[in-house]
């Protein structure tokens, strides 16, 4: 018995003298969750956005069965404090999708979409996160110190989610497809100082064949569509440009591919910004905006 205990002292002495170690805010074995801030440009001069991304451990949220797979819902809080004085606050309730019983018991992490907080004033500030699972009402909390950027003046425009759409009018001419016309959609994030034209057009390999223009297009995210007459080339590309002042503040563009009558990206894609309006020397309509 003697033995015994002395070698249970020898253990326990041992365990007193391993480094502490940092456990997660609910004591369990996993993170809870794990969070990334981006920051952008907010509505005006010393005011900043947030893009708050997190990623839960699907085994902390209880999933439920449903007809095609399993589904968790839980409810995201975020509120920005200086010192005990509330700067933002957000919420909003999601949920997350698992195709099997396996992943719903994963360490792997659910990512649903960024939780934006906008406009908050430049400075230093503590923000606080917490995700409550609804099924179960569990929740998990974190806090970390941040700083709030500030950004400068900007006049680039960025473009994204352009997007062909399947509804255009198709006919046949010697076997070959040929389309009447080509409907699109892009989306544009135009700062509050930018002014200017978009221009959207489709250019084949022998140059410009013909492009649009959207004069009114104001501040903020917008969603812009319309429909171009179409080359007969099976490939061709489609592109944005933003003008200001006869020069470009934004371009992007994507090749577009038809085949078997439908729309379709190539996996050559490009979706970039450019700040050279040489690059595009060959477009008529931008040419002449910039020696107006």
């Amino acid at each position: 018995m003697k033995v015994f205990l002395i070698a249970i002292l020898t253990i326990l002495a041992g365990i007193s003298t391993l480094p502490a170690q940092r456990m997660p805010a609910d004591g369990l074995g996993a993170p809870v969750f794990e969070e990334t801030i981006g920051y952008f440009p907010g509505d005006s001069a010393g005011l900043s956005n947030l893009e708050v991304y997190l990623k839960i451990p699907y085994d902390r949220l209880q999933f439920l069965k449903v007809s095609d797979g399993y589904y968790a819902s839980f409810e995201v809080l975020l509120a920005i404090y200086d010192g005990k004085r509330l700067i933002s606050r957000f919420d909003r309730r999601d949920s997350v999708y698992a195709e099997n019983y396996y992943e719903t018991h994963s360490l792997e992490r659910a990512a649903p979409a960024p939780y934006v907080m906008r406009n908050v004033p430049v400075g230093r500030y503590e923000i606080r996160m917490a995700v409550k699972d609804l099924e179960s009402s569990r929740e998990y909390s974190r806090r970390k110190d941040i700083a709030v950027p500030a950004f400068e003046k900007i006049s680039e425009v960025q473009f994204s989610s352009i997007i062909p759409k399947s509804g255009g009018k198709f006919h046949r001419a010697d076997a070959y497809p040929d389309v009447d016309s080509f409907e699109f959609e892009f989306e544009a994030s135009i700062p509050k100082d930018a002014e200017g034209v978009i221009i959207a057009g489709i250019e084949d390999s022998w140059g410009l064949f013909i492009s649009d223009t959207f004069s009114e297009v104001g501040a903020g995210s917008k969603r812009f569509s319309g429909s171009l007459p179409m080359p007969a080339e099976r490939e061709f590309l489609f592109y944005a440009e933003f003008i200001s002042n006869g020069e470009s503040r934004g371009h992007a563009e994507k090749r577009i591919t038809i085949s078997n009558n439908r729309y379709s990206a190539s996996a050559e894609d490009i979706e970039e910004v450019i700040d050279q309006l040489d690059l595009i020397g060959t477009r008529k309509e931008i040419r002449e905006m910039r020696s107006a």
